[in-house]
């Protein structure tokens, strides 16, 4: 196993979950906004 490798997976891992944090917030400030 190559500690780059495994250091690569965890941050795409990290990136992906912010990404899907992130359209969660902008998903429910437009629902306040809509209201």
């Amino acid at each position: 196993m190559h500690k780059e490798g495994t250091t690569n997976d965890n941050q795409e891992q990290q990136t992906m979950a912010n990404i899907k944090g992130g359209l969660r917030q902008q998903q429910q400030s437009t629902k306040w906004q809509a209201t």
